[in-house]
């Protein structure tokens, strides 16, 4: 440095007599006499730094959880591993959710979301076709559960619950108040209250659950018969939720989806219970298949579609609940034709994995539940269509699989991951 301050000197001070300036091509002489990229800070030629950033020579702070940066004479931070930025600075992520192609994450009260943008499903069309690192939703703040679909996002908001994506902005839904519980599915979501499950969008399933078959809506109504659920949880165009600890549900059930033990049929329109599961405690659904964890134990039962063995190893489609061998989990979730469980603080997954969503380091199918190496102190599991993320004790975010919207959160879109990888903090 003191070598550089003393060229700088002597060019200052020999002017047009050291070398031809206009054919030599030097940046131009900055205030101060000094030459681009230095400038004058207490009267000495320095570079910009976070100790002398911009025209000011300010010495440039940090909130907590992150480090001061000085970019283009300006100075702001970067929040470190595993924050990310959020209205007070930098925050840890509270829950996560995965939809089709997409990912989202609750920080601070917001709502952060990467990934595939072609219906909005980021919050925004100024996020273009897709991100690969994460954007904060407009219009939300004080969330407090979130829940991702096919190509939408749903956030609960002081008891309301506000929907983007489908081609629309952010918007509140009508028709429920006072929610606790959110889900989503391909094009219709659900939330539960105190007293009722709420359901709206599509409905050529069934998968409303108030009877009818057709015509959809836009306003929230309750499912018949429904009480106050322990869970929820959305397949593509099939509903499920937990009242007491019965596990019911409906909507499209060709391939034994809605888990009633009956032969499979196109739609059933009415809750109905779940066979061979007496004692649930919470859900997961996939796209045609979906999952319960029996009280008070954990044990992992599934039905539904089977094809690629994300229900069982038997590879045939099952329609009422089926256990995995005593596989005790904390928490279940379903992709489009894959499963993963919290156990024990790790992740067992099974079922598809060409593009890597099992997290197994390669892109075989699994038959079974097996074990993820490498993953441990995860708090949350959420799988996409073929992408999967998870929220670990630390705060700090984890996805593996399908890349090419950016759905991983790294900044860059790729074909896929096989192994987890971390979230960036933009």
């Amino acid at each position: 440095m003191k070598r550089l301050l003393v060229m700088a000197a002597l060019a200052c001070a020999c002017g047009s007599g050291l070398v031809d300036h206009e054919g030599a091509g030097l940046p131009p002489p900055l205030g101060g006499g000094c030459t681009a990229p230095l400038h004058s800070c207490g009267g000495a030629c320095v570079a910009q730094s976070v100790q002398a950033c911009g025209a000011a020579c300010a010495t440039c702070t940090a909130p907590a959880n992150a480090q001061p940066t000085c970019s283009g004479g300006a100075c702001g931070y970067a929040c470190a591993a595993p924050f990310l930025h959020c209205a007070s600075g930098c925050c840890a992520a509270t829950a996560i959710a995965a939809g089709g192609d997409h990912s989202c994450a609750l920080v601070d009260g917001g709502v952060k979301c990467w990934g595939a943008n072609n219906l909005l499903q980021l919050g925004s069309a100024a996020a273009g076709a897709f991100s690969a690192a994460p954007l904060e939703v407009p219009g939300i703040s004080g969330a407090s559960a979130l829940a991702a679909g096919a190509g939408h996002t749903c956030a609960i908001v002081s008891g309301a619950v506000k929907c983007w994506g489908l081609g629309q902005g952010v918007a509140e839904v009508d028709g429920v108040s006072s929610a606790v519980l959110i889900a989503a599915g391909d094009r219709h979501a659900c939330a539960a209250t105190s007293t009722a499950v709420f359901c709206w969008g599509a409905n050529d399933r069934g998968q409303l659950g108030d009877g009818t078959i057709g015509s959809g809506r836009d306003a929230a109504a309750p499912v018949s018969g429904s009480s106050g659920a322990l869970s929820l949880a959305l397949g593509r165009d099939h509903s499920c939720a937990i009242y007491g600890t019965a596990a019911r549900c409906w909507g499209r059930d060709d391939h034994g989806q809605v888990g009633d033990g009956q032969p499979p049929v196109p739609a059933v329109a009415l809750p109905a219970a779940v066979q061979q599961l007496t004692t649930a405690a919470s859900l997961g659904a996939g796209e045609l298949h979906s999952c319960a964890l029996a009280a008070p134990d954990g044990s992992v039962s599934c039905w539904g579609a089977n094809e690629r063995h994300q229900v069982d190893s038997s590879g045939q489609d099952q329609p009422q609940a089926r256990g995995l061998g005593g596989l005790k989990a904390s928490a279940v979730a379903g992709g489009a034709a894959s499963t993963c469980a919290i156990v024990s603080g790790g992740l067992e997954c099974w079922g598809a994995n060409d593009a890597g969503q099992l997290a197994l380091g390669d892109t075989a199918d699994r038959l079974g539940p097996t074990p993820v190496p490498g993953v441990a102190g995860v708090k949350q599991i959420a799988l996409g269509s073929s992408h999967g993320c998870a929220l670990l004790n630390d705060g700090s975010l984890q996805c593996w699989g399908k890349n090419d919207k950016g759905q991983l959160g790294t900044g860059s879109a790729s074909a896929f991951s096989t192994s987890p990888v971390v979230v960036s903090a933009p």
